[in-house]
């Protein structure tokens, strides 16, 4: 009795079974992982994008002689929807100065309620 008890001891420990089902468990957390770090990326860059495109409008509007509350309200107007506005600022300077501030969501627009801020300015010369 000993010795078939040996021998099936000895047989479960080389079955493998299962062993895959556990590591399509880890592979998958990282591969959703990896992905949501990716699409985090993407977000970013397209967000820098977008700021530097409305600080660059704006300053453009303002420069050619707009007032600061109509430039702010054009920069509101064509802000992407999940997008926050933080601030368009003005700063004194002899050129067409506006810097813009959005705030956006990390990871995935109302997955959490974290965020960062993306920060641009841009200047143009007044006509």
């Amino acid at each position: 009795m000993s010795r078939a008890l040996s021998r099936a001891l000895r047989r479960g420990a080389r079955d493998d079974r299962g062993s895959v089902a556990v590591e399509s468990i880890g592979f998958f957390f990282v591969l959703t992982l990896v992905t949501f770090v990716c699409v985090q990326g993407v977000f970013l860059a397209q967000s820098v994008s977008t700021s530097q495109k409305l600080a660059r409008d704006a300053a453009r509007s303002y420069a050619v002689g707009q007032g600061s509350a109509s430039v702010a309200q054009q920069v509101h107007d064509d802000l992407p929807s999940w997008a926050t506005l933080e601030d368009v600022r003005f700063p004194t300077s002899a050129d067409a100065r506006v810097e813009v501030e959005l705030r956006v969501p990390i990871l995935v627009p109302g997955f959490t309620n974290q965020s960062f801020t993306v920060s641009r300015d841009a200047v143009m010369p007044r006509s």
